[in-house]
């Protein structure tokens, strides 16, 4: 399967993952493949866990408690 489309199946399995669209969009941004994103999701890194709020929030024009990320549902840029 060719990595664009298990990429967009990643970026789909944010419904079961409790996780929104945006966020898992932007993890999907931070990712060199499916791997590393499934990584990310469960743990990520200091700087990708700031490149994602940067590319979820729009440079702070929304507010990051606007989405939900899995079981640290809105409060997951505080709690990650």
């Amino acid at each position: 399967m060719n990595t664009s489309i298990k990429m967009q199946e990643f970026i789909e399995s944010g419904a079961s993952r409790e996780t929104d669209h945006e966020i898992m969009t932007a993890i999907a941004g931070c990712s060199v493949d499916v791997e590393s994103a499934s990584r990310i999701w469960e743990s990520p890194s200091a700087a990708e866990l700031a490149a994602i709020i940067e590319a979820v929030t729009c440079g702070d024009r929304l507010d990051t408690t606007d989405f939900c990320w899995g079981v640290y549902g809105s409060s997951w840029a505080s709690e990650l």
